[in-house]
C-alpha cells in the first residue's frame, strides 16, 4: 500500500499542475475573446443601422479608404504570424488579401477572426508544449526514483536529451497528438463562430446578443482546453512511467485506480489488472482510458530482491531522498 500511494500521490501532483496550467491557458482563450468582441463591436458601430447589420450589408465592399486601413493592419498580422510560426497556410491567406483590390466587409471580419484564432492556438501550443516537456522529464525521474526505492537497488540513470523529450511527447496516440487536437479544435471554434455571426446578421440581432453568442462559443473552447490539458497530462504521466520501467528492465506494470466516488467504471473494472509492459497501448491497456482519469500504473515486481551487497553501481540506501537520488545517480 505504501508503494501504491507514492505512485498516486505522483500521479494527482501532475494533475494539480495540469490545473495550474490550465488556468494560465484560460488567460489565452480569454484575450483572444476579447480581440474578436471588440473587432465585432467596432464592426457594428461602423455599418449597423437601427435594426443591426443584415447579412446584404455584410457582404457589401470595403471602401477604397477602408480597404487601404485593413491591408495595414494585414502586414501586422503577416509579421505576427511569422513570429508566431503559424502555418503556412494562414500567412498564404493574410498575403493573398493584402494583394486583393476588393474585400467585402464580411470577408475582412473572417480574416481577422482567423487570426485571432490561429495566435491563440500557436500561443497555447507553445505553452502546452513546454508544460508536458517538463512532466514528462519529472514523471521519468520520479518514477526511476520510485521504483528504485521499491526494489532497493539505486544505481545510475540517464538523463533524457531534450530533443528526445519534444520527440516522445508529440507521438500520436489515439490518432493525434496534443498539437494536432488543438489545431483541430481552432478549426472547429473558427467555424462555430461564423456560423454565429452569420446567424445573427441573418436575425439582425443586436450587438450585444452576437457577443453573446460569440462568448458561448469562447466558453465551449475553454471546457475543450481543460479536458485537453488534463488528458494530455495523465497520457504524459504514464507514457514516462512506461519508458521508465522499460530503463529498469521492469517487464510489467499493474494497473492502479484512485478509488472514490468519481471513479469510473472501466477504471474500477481494471483496479488491479497485470499487463505486460509490452502490450503498453494507453486508452486501451494502459491508463488515460477517458478524458480526466486519474488511473496510473505501478511496477509489478517481486519486493523481495533488495540489494544488500553494493557495489560501485548498485547499492541499497533505507533512507536517500529524491534530491539525494538526483545528484548521486543521474547521469
Amino acid at each position: 500500500m505504501y508503494w501504491e500511494d507514492r505512485f498516486i500521490r505522483q500521479k494527482e501532483d501532475g494533475l494539480l499542475d495540469a490545473q495550474k496550467q490550465f488556468n494560465d491557458l484560460t488567460s489565452i482563450t480569454e484575450y483572444a475573446l476579447e480581440k474578436q468582441v471588440s473587432q465585432i463591436q467596432s464592426f457594428y458601430q461602423k455599418y449597423a443601422d437601427t435594426n443591426g447589420i443584415t447579412l446584404q450589408e455584410a457582404k457589401k465592399q470595403l471602401t477604397a479608404r477602408e480597404l487601404k486601413a485593413f491591408k495595414l493592419t494585414l502586414k501586422q498580422y503577416v509579421k505576427l504570424a511569422q513570429q508566431k510560426d503559424l502555418s503556412p497556410k494562414q500567412i498564404k491567406l493574410l498575403e493573398n488579401a493584402s494583394l486583393r483590390s476588393r474585400l467585402s466587409r464580411i470577408e475582412a471580419l473572417w480574416i481577422h477572426t482567423q487570426q485571432f484564432a490561429e495566435e491563440m492556438a500557436a500561443d497555447t501550443n507553445a505553452h502546452l508544449t513546454d508544460f508536458l516537456s517538463k512532466q514528462y522529464e519529472s514523471n521519468y525521474y520520479q518514477s526511476a526514483y520510485i521504483t528504485q526505492s521499491l526494489l532497493g537497488k539505486y544505481q545510475t540513470f540517464r538523463q533524457v536529451p531534450k530533443k528526445q523529450i519534444l520527440a516522445t511527447i508529440r507521438q500520436p496516440w489515439n490518432e493525434s497528438n496534443f498539437s494536432d487536437r488543438i489545431w483541430q479544435q481552432k478549426d472547429v471554434l473558427i467555424n462555430k463562430l461564423r456560423q454565429e455571426i452569420t446567424r445573427s446578421f441573418i436575425a439582425q440581432e443586436s450587438s450585444e446578443r452576437t457577443t453573446e453568442r460569440i462568448s458561448q462559443s469562447f466558453n465551449t473552447q475553454i471546457s475543450n482546453v481543460r479536458r485537453l490539458v488534463e488528458t494530455e497530462t495523465a497520457y504524459v504521466q504514464e507514457l514516462a512511467l512506461h519508458d521508465s520501467f522499460k530503463e529498469l528492465n521492469v517487464k510489467e506494470y499493474q494497473i492502479l485506480a484512485t478509488l472514490d466516488t468519481h471513479t469510473s467504471s472501466i477504471c474500477r473494472r481494471l483496479d488491479k489488472y497485470v499487463v505486460p509492459l509490452s502490450d503498453f497501448k494507453p486508452g486501451i491497456t494502459a491508463p488515460p482510458f477517458h478524458p480526466y482519469c486519474r488511473s496510473t500504473m505501478i511496477p509489478n515486481v517481486p519486493l523481495n530482491s533488495r540489494a544488500s551487497r553494493p557495489d560501485q553501481k548498485t547499492k541499497y540506501i533505507p533512507d536517500m531522498t529524491y534530491e539525494e537520488w538526483k545528484s548521486d545517480y543521474l547521469r
